[in-house]
């Protein structure tokens, strides 16, 4: 008994070395999510400089910080929920001395997302564990235990096979991955081609984020009630941070992609709008509503897709907000 005790203990011993080594490797070579990691560590090194944050979605597109005036950085995710801004805003937050404005965006289906509970979005949060555990935080998002362990595996069980590990150590990361994932001095990183937008593509995507608000709903009808609850703490906590303008926003979006909205799943769109206004009058936050604003929506030129506003688009936009906040 005392051998294969003895045995056992070895062969999980030789296990644990191993996955210490092949995690050591990996995050050496092609450290999985690196480019949101620079992007943390860009962060601190100019903590002292940064007065301005925008977080959450990928409805950050439209803040221009250039256009804004302002000495922004940007630590947001396309896809992004309710919770994981709240962590992010909870780590980031404390770490800035200087920062007096967040921007925060709102979107149409925000208060029933939560990407831990959705097989198709488990990278994103995935993500957030990752990028969380690299700056030393180890708790949960809402109680999110099952992805917590994949981000911690998430080294050694990569999504790319490895196939990175070895591209690199053979053949050096290429010019055009590091254009990709280069990141400016406000924390964007490497920005997409605009390939503009057509009537099927916005169909596509209304249907694909329809069917994830279908899917949420039924599996977790009370998940409206889970993330107001945590909205709702998110938002004290950023109400005692002394000096700190808190604006939450929703971008203009272009209108054939809310008709589509409206149409199926309108009651989301007037309940986010009506959540917004309640908090913006029970906590004495600002928040500013431009899902409909009639010199963008209609304008195909001002988008990158269905419901995000491209370059050219964020400058102007900015431009009409940063009057709007009297910057």
């Amino acid at each position: 008994m005392k051998k294969i005790t003895k045995h056992i203990a070895l062969f999980l011993s030789g296990l644990i070395a191993l996955a210490l080594i092949l995690t050591a490797v990996s995050n050496a070579i092609a450290p999985v999510y690196k480019t949101e990691k620079d992007r943390m560590d860009s962060l601190y090194t100019k903590r002292n400089e940064i007065t301005a944050l925008a977080i959450g979605n990928s409805g950050c597109r439209a803040i221009d910080f250039e256009t804004l005036g302002l000495k922004g950085y940007n630590l947001w995710k396309g896809g992004t929920d309710l919770f994981e801004t709240d962590k992010m805003a909870r780590i980031a937050v404390p770490e800035l001395p200087n920062l007096k404005t967040i921007f925060i965006p709102v979107a149409f289906f925000s208060f029933v997302q939560d990407n831990g509970k959705i097989q198709t979005r488990q990278d994103l949060r995935v993500r957030y564990y990752v990028i969380l555990q690299s700056v030393g935080y180890w708790g949960l998002i809402n109680d999110d235990f099952r992805n917590f362990v994949l981000g911690v595996l998430a080294p050694l069980a990569r999504g790319d096979h490895w196939k990175a590990v070895f591209g690199n150590l053979l053949f050096g990361e290429s010019e055009k991955v590091k254009q990709m994932h280069a990141i400016d001095k406000y924390g964007n990183i490497g920005r997409k081609r605009y390939d503009g937008i057509t009537p099927e593509k916005i169909g596509k995507w209304a249907s694909i984020h329809i069917a994830l608000v279908n899917e949420i709903t039924r599996n977790y009808p009370d998940v409206g009630e889970e993330v107001l609850k945590s909205f709702k703490k998110s938002v004290k906590f950023l109400k005692k941070q002394k000096g700190l303008r808190v604006i939450y926003f929703i971008p203009p979006i272009y209108q054939s992609y809310t008709k589509i909205i409206e149409k199926r799943k309108g009651e989301y769109i007037d309940r986010a709008i009506d959540i917004m206004r309640g908090i913006e009058k029970e906590y004495n936050v600002e928040f500013y509503d431009h899902s409909f604003d009639q010199d963008f929506v209609n304008d195909p030129n001002l988008f990158f897709d269905e419901n995000h506003l491209n370059e050219q688009g964020g400058k102007l936009f900015s431009a009409k907000f940063k009057k709007e906040l009297g910057l």
